[in-house]
């Protein structure tokens, strides 16, 4: 089973996996399926080495940067409580860190939002 969290209004396309298999004779499908599946090892290693090496502010920055570059913008429409959902942590936890962060001027917290100051 494959989950997926759209941001924004998405269109899928699904492909039998017959189909799948039998593109894989056209160089073009095959080149396309080894980038994706590369690209998506290579974000699976960081966010294993993020969550098993690296702190929790470290971990909710990269997060943040992150979902703010996926929607190309600063300013993050999201609580306290979705990121710790997301996080798996507690939302106490959550919000102590980003008032930390604040403080240290990373982000600037709003009602139900969070600016990424970080981002360029």
């Amino acid at each position: 089973m494959i989950k997926g969290v759209a941001e924004v209004d998405s269109e899928i396309a699904q492909i039998p996996v017959k189909l799948s298999e039998e593109w894989l004779k056209y160089a073009e499908w095959k080149a396309f399926i080894s980038s994706n599946y590369s690209s998506r090892f290579a974000e699976l290693m960081q966010v294993i080495d993020i969550i098993a090496f690296q702190h929790m502010d470290k971990q909710l920055l990269h997060y943040l940067e992150e979902r703010a570059k996926a929607l190309d913008t600063r300013i993050l429409d999201i609580t306290h409580q979705q990121i710790a959902d997301e996080l798996h942590a507690h939302r106490e936890a959550i919000s102590r860190l980003l008032r930390v962060m604040e403080q240290k001027q990373l982000v600037r917290l709003g009602r139900n939002n969070i600016e990424v100051l970080t981002m360029k």
